[in-house]
């Protein structure tokens, strides 16, 4: 009797905690709670895609509630939800979405927040003076959007299949491939034609490439010429401060000039003997324009010629000549010789100044001016023909020569008659 009776009442306990399981699972599907207090809205959505009560409701991918009701009604589906922990506030422009996930597309509610909101006691969703402007608050009613829904997707891709079972849209299809194909040839011939031009430029890059570092070079040595221009003016920083000044000064000194020149400027006779000046100076101008033209004139430049030619044939004798004279003048027994010539005539002379005296001494008075203008008409100097002919006959003593004779020059003295 005792084994039977610890055997129903071991049947009826494990019954009862079976039954308790199972009510205890059920309530948790129903979202009761023991202890603590959460707060509900309302959200709206076009399509419910597979929801039911107890579907999760995620917060930022973590689950914070689940639906508690669904209603349809025209236009749209109400979806009655309940949040767990009443101190979670959510912004009021979350994005709500229905997404499905998982092999078996279970369906949940995702809510992501556009803006942070700072935790705050005034925040409280079941406050009486809650904020819905700010935040999601006990009774309030959302908007949603469908997200990821599988049965969309079949739906989609069903009638992207029927597409491509069509005979035109094959056919298009196929004209955009060969249209392809024929673009991809023409750009393989285009990407041919730039190799070439690329391998054309080479030898045009590579002397822009040496341009480049010549002129790099260039910039190098113009920057350290400006470098060495800036040390220069450091150092001769006094000299162009002085330098100036003196500028500066002969500025100042050329307005006193101007100033002391202006009452010259302001005079009549000078403006009048600028003018006659400028008059001149516009005439010499004409004539030296004239000379230019009689200078260019052919024939002028004709008889230039012939003047030149005459000057240099005439220099050309002139250096004969006196090349000639050098000769003769180079012999000291030829230089002795018209020395003594020379010493002759003076005697001559001295002899001719006491014949003028004579007749005063001997002759009457009544014939000394005549017989004198007699002695002076037969006295006679020598030729410059019988001086040349002299000339020649010492030459010839000199070289040793025997001289003609016959022809030795005489000076003669008339007999007075």
């Amino acid at each position: 009797m005792r084994s039977r009776f610890f055997r129903e009442s071991t049947l009826g306990i494990f019954i009862l905690v079976v039954l308790g399981a199972l009510a205890g699972v059920l309530l948790w599907q129903r979202g009761l709670r023991l202890g603590g207090r959460g707060f509900s809205f309302t959200i709206e959505l076009e399509d419910a895609s597979g929801l039911d009560v107890g579907s999760p409701l995620r917060y930022r991918g973590i689950q914070v509630g689940s639906v508690k009701g669904v209603e349809a009604a025209t236009g749209k589906v109400r979806v009655n939800v309940e949040v767990d922990d009443s101190d979670l506030a959510m912004p009021v422009d979350s994005v709500i979405e229905t997404n499905q996930s998982g092999f078996l597309a279970s369906t949940a509610i995702d809510i992501f927040p556009q803006t942070d909101l700072d935790s705050a006691p005034d925040l409280d969703p079941l406050a009486q003076d809650c904020n819905s402007d700010l935040i999601i608050c006990q009774g309030s009613v959302v908007f949603g959007t469908t997200g990821v829904d599988f049965t969309k997707l079949l739906r989609d891709s069903t009638e992207a299949l029927e597409r491509f079972g069509d005979e035109e849209f094959l056919g298009n299809l196929n004209s955009t491939l060969l249209s392809i194909t024929a673009a991809a040839d023409d750009i393989a011939a285009l990407a041919r034609s730039a190799n070439n031009t690329i391998v054309d430029f080479d030898v045009p890059i590579t002397e822009f490439a040496d341009s480049a570092a010549a002129i790099t070079r260039a910039a190098d040595q113009v920057s350290l010429a400006a470098t060495s221009a800036d040390s220069l003016i450091l150092e001769n920083k006094e000299q162009l401060a002085q330098t100036l000044d003196s500028i500066s000064a002969a500025s100042e000194e050329a307005q006193r000039l101007i100033a002391s020149a202006q009452p010259l400027l302001d005079d009549g006779q000078l403006s009048a003997n600028l003018k006659e000046l400028s008059s001149n100076a516009a005439q010499t101008a004409a004539n030296l324009r004239e000379l230019s033209d009689q200078i260019n004139d052919p024939n002028t430049i004709i008889a230039l010629r012939e003047t030149l030619d005459s000057a240099r044939a005439t220099f050309a004798n002139t250096q004969k000549i006196t090349a000639d004279l050098d000769e003769l003048t180079g012999d000291p027994r030829f230089r002795d010789n018209i020395r003594s010539l020379v010493d002759g005539l003076s005697g001559l002379l001295s002899s001719a100044e006491e014949i003028e005296l004579l007749p005063a001494t001997i002759l009457p008075e009544e014939l000394e001016l005549d017989n004198v203008a007699k002695l002076k008409s037969g006295l006679k100097l020598a030729t410059p023909d019988e001086i040349d002919q002299l000339t020649e006959f010492e030459t010839q003593k000199i070289n040793n020569d025997t001289p003609d004779t016959s022809q030795s020059p005489a000076i003669k003295l008339d007999e007075v008659e």
